[in-house]
């Protein structure tokens, strides 16, 4: 949907129906799941070959350690942008918005072409 869409629509008292889903969200789950497969994997092999469990204990505490902080800086973003969209959708005004191209007088801000 649009932003003018979804302005609408809440404007006219249907906010309960609308489910927002950051679209950052998605790289954060990647990140997440990026970081967890290849220790469960790896895990498993370690299992079946009856390898030392404490290898999967390190690796995977050496992922979480590089990994979290990593992801609650993204997921710190995410929630301003959430606390954020309620107050832009009650300001938003059809009237009051711009394009890109004219808000640059029709130039390319870094080339400078028409």
């Amino acid at each position: 949907w649009c932003v003018y869409e979804l302005a609408t629509f809440l404007r006219h008292g249907q906010a309960q129906k609308v489910k927002l889903f950051p679209v950052a969200m998605a790289r954060i789950l990647l990140i997440i799941s990026g970081s967890q497969v290849p220790v469960r994997i790896f895990g498993r092999f370690a299992l079946v070959l009856g390898s030392a469990g404490a290898a999967v204990v390190y690796l995977e505490f050496a992922c979480n350690v590089l990994v979290q902080p990593l992801i609650l800086y993204l997921l710190l973003g995410v929630m301003a942008d959430v606390q954020n969209l309620e107050k832009q959708f009650k300001e938003f005004s059809i009237q009051r918005s711009q394009c890109f191209c004219c808000t640059n007088d029709h130039r390319h801000p870094d080339t400078g072409e028409t």
